[in-house]
């Protein structure tokens, strides 16, 4: 396992970047004046385009605001990754297991000890 965004940040941004798209390419299908008042059935569209550097500039400045824009979030993941991350990716669970399987081994030494006491002790009363 692992901390992260999800969807992640750079799909974000895609996925931003394909509704500026959409929405240029919608503008370029806008119903003329004459197709409202001529009320048939025919769609005459106004020519009209965005200029490719117009939609490169506004894309790389959308890039920037939405990096910007989730700066701090990272930077709260970072922190979770770096203070929490052991327990996610399976590491604390290990180190228990091992504690568990140590502490396990010295109890069962402990009751074979006492055991071989115990009888050490009765012996030395006759029994």
């Amino acid at each position: 396992g692992e901390l992260c965004f999800s969807p992640p940040l750079d799909e974000l941004e895609e996925m931003i970047k394909s509704v500026i798209m959409t929405v240029c390419k919608s503008l370029q299908n806008v119903p003329g004046v004459q197709s409202w008042l001529s009320g048939a059935a025919t769609f005459v569209p106004v020519k009209s385009a965005v200029e490719d550097n117009i939609i490169e500039l506004n894309t790389k400045i959308l890039s920037e605001r939405v990096k910007g824009y989730f700066e701090k979030p990272r930077q709260h993941l970072k922190l979770l990754q770096d203070k929490y991350q052991y327990l996610v990716d399976g590491t604390a669970q290990r180190e228990i297991d091992i504690f568990l399987s140590k502490e396990c081994e010295t109890a069962t030494e402990a009751r074979q000890d006492s055991s071989l006491q115990g009888r050490h002790f009765g012996d030395s009363f006759g029994r």
